[in-house]
């Protein structure tokens, strides 16, 4: 699963920067980037070229702006329903109460996870509203919080994407999918529920390497969660969940008003799954989040500009946009420092 090896890696570098350790630059993570980047320029540009770019233009003037202008509206609930879910974890775990310290961090994450690999600059850009609270246990916070998310995700997303593969095809040529999308619920089930096994395993390797000895020791406070913050988690996590399947439908509504609902949100499901699991492949997910939605619409019977359109007005609203107001506050943020340190 993309999305548990991309916060996996994360996790691990950013023991190393926590430590201390000078990580010097290292070619294979370079090529791997500049493989990613490639990933995502060439397949954007096969869908644009495929799709083509005229037709893109046309549906856009086309569209129902008023789906459109919907959309953005659910971004800002999008946002605070991101916000209430970090809340918890730092109410939990970071023990930070200042509910204007949260949000900044919040936006700060947006802004330098958009533009780094496997979204890491998103864990450094929350820890830089804390000036308590090290970079390794925000770290770990988040990554706690965004699990939440990926158990709906790879829940829901399977049984969407079993729904799909036995309406447009063949059940015998299903089969194997089908078995692949049960061993994922299967496991997913065995993250929140196999603690023990779990554990066991991380023991083990923590008696091996010193890094991941550092990981548990830092993990022991994840312990002082309790349920009743577990469950508004997971409420909070399903929620946000609900409104960017949402968004997505009612842009594909935007840019096909005569399509069914129903079917834009089984597309919106899938396309979530499908890009949560192939993250790893390229940078920001994009190209994967765009194929995809290219094809299920295909498949169902609609144009293919309304699969692409409805990806990328979903990547720039949901990120772009947050991302630029994180960026502003940044650049705030480091104005008000500068102007401290001239009158110190």
């Amino acid at each position: 699963m993309g999305s548990v090896l991309s916060n996996l890696k994360v996790l691990i570098t950013i023991t190393y920067i926590y430590r201390g350790n000078n990580i010097k630059p290292d070619s294979k993570k370079k090529v791997r980037l500049v493989f990613k980047i490639v990933i995502a320029a060439a397949l954007l540009y096969y869908l644009i070229n495929y799709v083509s770019y005229q037709e893109i233009f046309i549906a856009v003037k086309q569209s129902n702006k008023y789906y459109i202008f919907f959309v953005v509206v659910l971004m800002t609930m999008n946002i605070y329903l991101q916000y209430l879910k970090w809340r918890v974890v730092c109410y939990s775990l970071l023990n930070i109460r200042d509910d204007h310290q949260i949000m900044k961090s919040l936006f700060y994450g947006f802004s330098a996870g958009i533009i780094t690999p496997v979204r890491v600059g998103e864990y450094l850009g929350r820890q830089l509203a804390f000036r308590d609270v090290g970079l390794l246990k925000v770290t770990i916070s988040t990554i706690i919080e965004k699990f939440a998310s990926l158990f709906i995700v790879l829940t829901v997303g399977s049984i969407a994407s079993i729904y799909f593969l036995i309406v447009y095809y063949s059940f015998p040529f299903s089969i194997p999918i089908i078995l692949f999308l049960i061993g994922i619920l299967t496991l997913a089930s065995f993250v929140i529920r196999g603690y023990n096994f779990s554990s066991s395993i991380f023991s083990n390797l923590a008696e091996r390497y010193d890094f991941v000895n550092k990981i548990k020791i830092e993990l022991k406070y994840v312990r002082e969660i309790n349920s009743r913050s577990i469950n508004l988690l997971m409420v909070y996590s399903l929620l946000f969940y609900f409104v960017v399947i949402l968004q997505y439908a009612l842009l594909a509504k935007a840019f096909d008003q005569t399509g069914s609902i129903f079917m834009f949100l089984v597309a919106g499901i899938i396309v979530i799954f499908v890009k949560s699991i192939l993250s790893f492949l390229s940078f920001a997910d994009l190209g994967i989040r765009e194929s995809t939605s290219v094809f299920l619409m295909n498949k169902m019977g609609y144009s293919i500009v309304v699969g692409f359109n409805s990806a990328i007005f979903l990547f720039l609203i949901n990120l772009v946009i947050p991302s630029i107001i994180g960026a502003f506050l940044l650049f705030r943020k480091d104005n008000e420092n500068n102007i401290v340190t001239k009158v110190e």
